[in-house]
């Protein structure tokens, strides 16, 4: 019962953000109703299960980004790949004493609050590697929104860019079924390999190395919808 009051929690959330066409609806307007019940004392719980498959799912989209046209396109990008990671380290740092003397977060904690990855990667990750997911999610949700209300406006008023018409994305109509027939298997393998081999978080990073890999050969172009 827990489990299925979070689906249906979160669910309503996520539909109402998604009706108001609010920024990444599913995600955080799922993440806000399941907080407010935690708050209202509402038991909510996510079967260790269903958290590994998204894990896998997780990894295998983000694995389908390394392909041919990415690598050729690394000189250019050259500059920007030897600054950012200074950057970053800076940045995290900084923010995890933050955190850390501040907030009072434990290390772990504090450092997927700190890691610019995805939110939900790093909640996932977080809460695989015993950091408190209660703390990680509004945080990056934090930084989520003041990204979304303040950086296209800036971008805008500085820059004088207008927005363009997109397309909507790919749904399950448009998506390669034999390409995920292929993903499928190699995210099951690279999660028990990952987790024979001792690496962090096999259920991310296994299916990840393995979607790499696939689309790095050219074998697929199939991503999750």
């Amino acid at each position: 019962m827990p489990f299925a009051r979070a689906i249906v929690i979160g669910a309503a959330g996520g539909a109402l953000f998604s009706f108001f066409g609010l920024p990444l609806a599913w995600m955080l307007g799922s993440m806000l109703f399941t907080t407010a019940a935690c708050f209202a004392g509402v038991r909510l719980e996510v079967a260790p299960a269903v958290q590994r498959l998204m894990m896998i799912v997780l990894g295998l989209m983000i694995g389908s980004a390394f392909t041919p046209e990415l690598l050729a396109g690394l000189p250019l990008l050259s500059v920007s790949l030897l600054t950012l990671p200074i950057l970053i380290a800076v940045g995290a740092a900084v923010a995890w004493l933050h955190f850390r003397r501040l907030s009072r977060f434990d290390a772990v904690t504090a450092y997927f609050c700190t890691s610019p990855g995805g939110m939900a990667n790093m909640i996932l990750l977080g809460g695989a590697m015993r950091g408190d997911g209660r703390a990680i999610g509004p945080t990056h949700a934090i930084r989520v929104f003041l990204v979304v209300m303040v950086v296209p406006f800036w971008i805008r008023l500085t820059m004088g860019a207008q927005p363009v018409a997109r397309g909507s994305a790919a749904g399950l109509a448009e998506v390669d079924a034999a390409g995920l027939a292929a993903l499928a298997p190699a995210g099951g393998a690279g999660y028990l390999i990952a987790g024979r081999l001792w690496l962090p978080a096999p259920a991310f990073l296994g299916p990840l190395l393995a979607s790499a890999g696939i689309h790095l050969a050219s074998l697929t172009a199939a991503q999750p919808p």
